[in-house]
């Protein structure tokens, strides 16, 4: 008995203390929305977006925002409904367990770009009631201006991305520049990590298998000693 509970044991620990793996990628390749890679016992969708300029380059293989197309400050991307989104449910019988969030990203200046450029990612989930203004995942302000060495935007994802059944991301550009096409946001090699795992044992679940265990241990005793 002790032998098969400990291998109960062992078993619930593996799938609880499971290291984070890859559950999505999107790299967007020929202008692909679709989830280039897929993890284990997750459930994938497209990636979608509300406006014809925030979109997926086929010529550049990312996701792209027209910046004089953006808002300029998170009230506005909150009310004028343009934005990237994505979602990710577990298998049945899983549960997931986000760690993190990240993607690649520069910002493709133009040369008629008016004022100066301050673009800005902001990433809200619907587990914080899509807030743009408060975002519970974060913003990216992007630095750099060169496709050979984009800014790594990496994203922890905290208690509240713990056991989870489903999650949908927002993802909104907002900028300060003016101008006919004056710059462009570029985002590559999306990806989320995490653990898609069994639900951890209940107390109450733990309790219940603990006593079960010594009766059947006292029984086993009462018959040898019989």
């Amino acid at each position: 008995m002790s032998k098969i509970l400990i291998a109960i044991s062992l078993l619930v620990a593996a799938a609880v203390n499971a290291p984070a793996a890859l559950l999505v990628q999107y790299d967007f390749t020929n202008g692909s929305d679709s989830p280039s890679t897929t993890g284990s016992n997750v459930v994938t969708y497209d990636m979608t977006s509300t406006d014809s300029d925030f979109g997926f380059s086929s010529s550049g293989d990312n996701l792209f925002v027209r910046a004089d197309n953006t808002t300029s400050s998170a009230s506005d991307a909150a009310t004028d409904g343009k934005r990237f989104e994505l979602r990710l449910d577990a298998a049945t019988g899983y549960q997931l367990n986000l760690t993190e969030l990240k993607f690649d990203t520069y910002w493709q200046q133009q040369s008629n770009m008016i004022g100066t450029a301050e673009p800005q990612w902001i990433i809200d989930s619907n587990l914080g009631g899509f807030d743009p203004e408060n975002p519970d995942v974060g913003t990216h302000s992007i630095v750099s201006a060169n496709s050979n060495s984009p800014d790594a935007a990496s994203f922890t994802l905290g208690a509240q991305f713990q056991g989870l059944s489903a999650v949908t991301f927002r993802i909104y550009a907002i900028d300060q520049v003016s101008g006919t096409n004056a710059g462009i946001f570029r985002a590559d090699d999306l990806t989320i990590e995490g653990v898609s795992a069994v639900p951890e044992p209940t107390s109450a679940s733990i309790l219940i298998l603990g006593v079960f265990a010594l009766a059947m241990l006292h029984r086993s005793r009462r018959v040898a000693n019989a």
